[in-house]
C-alpha cells in the first residue's frame, strides 16, 4: 500500500524505523510486536501525543495514533480534513468513523467518550478488529 498522506506505509519493514522505536512490554495484538515511535510527526496538521507501530515478522501491520484536541471545533476541523483526504466508508457509526484506503486497508477514527481525544489507526480491518471489538 502506498499512500503519501500517511506517515507510515503498511507493509514496510521494521528496519525503516528501528532507530526511532522503543519496544512496548505488552503486545496489543497477540503474537505481534508493538513499538512506540518516539519522534515527533505531523499528520494532517496535528501532532499526535502517542504513536504506536505494530509489526508481524518485522512487517508493519497497524499504525495507531492518539490525538488530543483542545476544543470540539478543533476536532471537527480535523475530521473535515479526513473527509477531504480519504473516502469515508458507509460503515461508520457513533463510536468509529471508517475510511477506505487502497488495497483493503482501512483507517479508523475512534471517538473516545468524555474528551476531545481520538485514536486513529490504520491497517487491514482484521487487525483493527483485534484491537477494537466493535
Amino acid at each position: 500500500m502506498k499512500n503519501n498522506k500517511l506517515p507510515f506505509q503498511i507493509g514496510n519493514h521494521y528496519e525503516n524505523w528501528e532507530f526511532d522505536l522503543e519496544p512496548k512490554e505488552k503486545e496489543r495484538i497477540l503474537g505481534f510486536d508493538s513499538y512506540i515511535y518516539f519522534r515527533e510527526l505531523l499528520f494532517l496538521g496535528v501532532i499526535p501525543r502517542y504513536v504506536e507501530l505494530i509489526f508481524s515478522w518485522d512487517i508493519l501491520k497497524v499504525v495507531l495514533f492518539t490525538v488530543d484536541f483542545k476544543t470540539k471545533q478543533d476536532l471537527e476541523i480535523f475530521k473535515d480534513s479526513l473527509d477531504i483526504e480519504f473516502r469515508k466508508s458507509n460503515k461508520s457509526n457513533l463510536i468509529v468513523d471508517k475510511y477506505e484506503l487502497a488495497n483493503s486497508i482501512e483507517l479508523w477514527v475512534v471517538n473516545l467518550p468524555t474528551s476531545y481525544r481520538v485514536e486513529i489507526l490504520y491497517g487491514e480491518p482484521k487487525y483493527l478488529r483485534d484491537i477494537y471489538t466493535l
